[in-house]
Formats: structure tokens, sequence, C-alpha cells
């Protein structure tokens, strides 16, 4: 082989190779300038990445609405927060908003989350329906708060606040679930729903007590006088059956509280009247008052 021919075949083949040999230095530094920022911008994402929920951007902040009634003492938020293990949730997931709610719903004193909503600065608003306390159910040595729809609620209330509320009296029943879940006694629901149908016009008349007077919960239809409602001084006011189990000839729970109310601001409070007349609600038309006999009468005519 002559000296030319070995001359050609340690020359560069191409065009890019030529380009390659007269400027390695400067190929080869960008190449490695390449490499760095490569294997940097891995390094920031694996150091980074795992931060990302705990950015306060991202952290939730709750933002509940309305706030809870009075006689709540609980701290709502902070109990879904450790119950639900909220802390552990990041806006970033998309099912945030859905496990936000189901954490809530969980909550014994709430009855229904309305609305949530995530935003940029990491807010979250939960907008939520509480259970409305409506009274107290007897049982031995002491008392439980029940929804109107008979539910348990947690003890943990504000007893004054709610000091004038109806003490239900249907034997003694004790709960048969845990709080925020029925009381398991269809006598509690019935009373519970007559505590409701009173509202605030229970201590405006200041009422004391719903009773039933039964043994067992007949049919609507076969039975009339049920539940009563009574006074400290045990005035006794036939209510008859619950809300929307009236018989056919029985007046609504709407038109009941309203012959009430129209009779105290007529003859004026309950307490002043005398212990021995009985107001029958349960008439279709009007509101029906007699006096019951004394026991010594009684016991005198039978002489």
């Amino acid at each position: 082989m002559t000296k030319d021919s070995k001359r050609e075949k340690q020359e560069p083949a191409t065009g890019l190779a030529r380009l390659f040999a007269g400027r390695s230095g400067t190929v080869f530094t960008l190449l490695m300038l390449l490499v760095a920022v490569g294997f940097g911008g891995r390094l920031a994402h694996q150091k980074y990445y795992k931060r990302i929920p705990s950015n306060p951007r991202l952290d939730p902040v709750f933002q509940v609405t309305p706030s809870p009634p009075e006689w709540i003492r609980s701290h709502i938020v902070d109990e879904v927060k450790r119950d639900g293990s909220l802390h552990e949730i990041s806006l970033l997931d998309v099912q945030a908003t859905r496990r936000i709610a189901e954490a809530f719903e969980l909550h014994p004193w709430v009855k229904q989350v309305d609305h949530v909503s995530k935003h940029a600065d990491g807010l979250v608003k939960v907008k939520l329906i509480y259970r409305r306390l409506v009274g107290w159910v007897k049982v031995e040595r002491g008392h439980f708060p029940v929804d109107e729809d008979g539910n348990l609620l947690p003890m943990d209330v504000e007893v004054s606040a709610v000091r004038g509320y109806a003490r239900i009296e249907v034997g003694d029943p004790w709960p048969a679930g845990i709080t925020g879940e029925p009381w398991g006694d269809s006598r509690v629901t019935r009373a519970a729903k007559i505590a409701a149908v009173c509202g605030t016009a229970w201590q405006d008349m200041e009422l004391f007590a719903i009773v039933y007077n039964g043994t067992q919960a007949p049919e609507p239809e076969n039975s009339t006088g049920m539940f009563e409602l009574r006074t400290r001084q045990r005035h006794r006011i036939i209510w008859g059956n619950a809300p929307g189990e009236e018989a056919r000839s029985e007046a609504s729970a709407a038109d009941k509280l309203r012959y009430l109310v129209d009779y105290i601001r007529s003859h004026g409070p309950l307490e002043g009247l005398d212990p021995n007349i009985e107001i029958d609600l349960t008439h279709p038309e009007t509101i029906k008052i007699s006096r019951r006999l004394a026991k010594k009468s009684v016991q005198e005519s039978t002489n």
C-alpha cells in the first residue's frame, strides 16, 4: 500500500466527521454540558417531587360554612381531618373533593355535605347541613340528645343552649346504634318529629315533655292520642299521632300547632291554667277543651 492511500484512510470519511475532527474540543464541551444539565434536572426532580403534596398551596385549608349551631361543642374540622386522614391528602389528587366530602359526611353532627370546592391557593370551601338537635330521650339515669329524624347525637353538647328542649318519654329505650345513626325505636323517631314540628315554639309555649301513652305503636289508622305534650305542672295536651301518620279524621301537625299557639295567645301561658284542663288537638276543625275530674271527686261520686 502506498503512502498516499494510507493518508486517505487516516483522513475523515465524511463532512460531519471532518467537522467533529476539527472542533472536537468544542463538541466535547457541549456534550458534557448537556449531560450535566440532564443529570442535574433528574436530581432536582427526585429531591423535590416528594415535597409537592406538602406545599402550602397544595395542602387543604378548610373553610366550613355555615358556622355550627351554638349547641355543638365539637371541633368538627379537626375531628374530620383526624378521622378521615385528611392531613395526608393533596389537592393535586383528582379525587380530593370526593374524599373530603365523604370524610365530612361520616361526622355524627353532619347531616349532609352540600358542596365542596377547592381553590388554587389551597383553600377548600365546604358547605354543610348540620343535624338539628330537637330533644332529649329520657332513659334510666340519664338523657341522650336526638335530631329531628331520631338519630342519636354526640353527648358533647352545650347544655345551656338546649336546656328548654323537649324531653322525650317513651318508656326506657336504650339506643341500638352509635352516634349519627338511628336510635332504633320508632317511638323515639315519632316523638322527635313532633319536637321538630314545634320548633322554637316549644320554648315559647313553655312545654316540657313529649310522652308516649301506649305500650306498643298501633297502626295510625286505628288509633288516636298516642302522644301527649306535658308542661312541668303536667298539664295534659293530647297530640295524637306523629306528623305524617295522622288518621283520616285527625288534624295535621301544622293545624295542631296552630290550635295550641292560638289558644295560648287567647288564654295566657299554660302554666297559669287549671291543671285539670285537658287540651285535645286531634280534632280536624278546632281545639277541644275539657275538664278532668279530680281523683277525690271521682271517689266521692262512687260512695
